[in-house]
């Protein structure tokens, strides 16, 4: 869930591959919908679970997820925030954490935990915690002492761009240190999806195994058109149902499955280079300001937007807005999902909390 480089997986062939085997040609000039299974019919037997992903922020446009953290802290039933970097070795290369937004929550009986990424970048290796038993063992003594010394609720493992051949590192990391924690602290793990993913970024995550180690999973459902590709639907409805039910279809229970919703878009332009990434309000905003008409490809359900700036430069601008937070809400429902994750807390507009309410009732008092 990290800001530095964790989305940049999802590879372009295979989100290619997928687009012609559906019979796809253009996907903003389809014209018909294709008939959808009807999910099977389930009761949800709790309340549905919402999770808010947390971060300092940086600037203007990517703010702190403070404010919005405490204005609904009440309609949240866990916060988690992306405090922490292992580095190859084990240790803590990265540390960002605000005692006094902890002691906030606390005071508030607010359940907040941390996302512990692994470091990457140059001269940095991204795995060798996992393949390495000393450095394994380091990255659980390291995670324990800091849940101990700070009391969070929760950690979250979330390493990415890790070679498939880690998996089975992986996993032992993940039991290790669920057998490691106090008891009562939570533990769950961040993955990207199964299917229509380049084995390259997925195939170090043995899903099963590491959701019998874990509280629960969850599931990235976002940047089916990423970084380095062309322009596309980031979320598509399709591919997120999809692999929803596959994982389910692998036994592992809907009560250990999150799945998580993004609140950004990315903006790619004529002139070549990474997209941009723009939050939501941001995006809604610029609509608003220039007077443009947010449309919605028919296949994958997602929106976007285009236009040419004073510059002449033509951008395409997908994203992720409130219609497809409610889309994902219903699906967790459906399925009887434990719950829905927000990437992230102060990318949002006030709507999306209406959308919430909507359908996990009023904020808890």
């Amino acid at each position: 869930m990290g800001q530095e480089d964790w989305r940049v997986g999802a590879g372009l062939l295979a989100a290619l591959l997928l687009l012609v085997a559906a019979g796809i040609s253009s996907l903003r000039t389809a014209t018909t919908r294709p008939p959808v299974a009807k999910p099977p019919v389930m009761v949800t037997t709790h309340p549905l679970e919402i999770i808010g992903y947390f971060d300092n922020g940086w600037s203007e446009e990517f703010p702190d997820s403070f404010p919005d953290a405490r204005d609904h802290a009440n309609e949240l039933s866990e916060i988690l925030a992306f405090w922490y970097s292992i580095g190859g070795d084990g240790a803590i290369v990265t540390d960002s954490s605000r005692p006094q937004v902890l002691q906030y929550f606390k005071n508030r009986n607010v359940k907040f935990g941390i996302l512990a990424n692994n470091k990457k970048g140059a001269g940095e290796s991204n795995s060798s915690m996992l393949t390495d038993p000393q450095a394994r063992s380091r990255a659980i003594g390291n995670l324990v002492d800091v849940v101990q010394r700070n009391g969070y609720s929760s950690v979250n493992i979330d390493f990415e761009l890790i070679p498939p051949e880690s998996n089975v590192g992986l996993t032992k990391l993940v039991c290790g240190l669920r057998d490691a924690l106090p008891k009562g602290v939570g533990l769950s793990v961040a993955v990207f999806p199964p299917l229509d993913v380049d084995p390259e970024i997925n195939g170090a995550y043995d899903y099963k195994a590491l959701s019998d180690c874990s509280d629960y999973l969850v599931v990235m459902l976002y940047d089916f058109y990423h970084p380095g590709g062309i322009p596309g639907p980031i979320s598509p409805n399709p591919w997120v149902q999809r692999n929803i039910d596959h994982l389910l279809r692998m036994g592992i229970p809907a009560q250990k499955l999150v799945l998580a919703a993004g609140l950004y878009g990315r903006d790619w332009t004529s002139s070549g280079g990474e997209p941009q990434e723009r939050t939501l309000s941001a995006i809604l905003q610029l609509a608003r300001d220039k007077g443009l008409t947010i449309r919605r490809e028919r296949v994958s359900q997602n929106p976007y937007l285009e236009y040419t700036d004073e510059q002449g430069v033509h951008h395409s601008i997908w994203f992720q807005d409130d219609l497809m937070l409610k889309q994902r809400l219903e699906l967790a429902q459906a399925r009887n999902l434990r719950g829905v994750a927000l990437w992230r807390l102060g990318f949002e507009p006030p709507s999306t909390w209406e959308v919430i309410r909507a359908h996990v009732g009023k904020p808890k008092t």
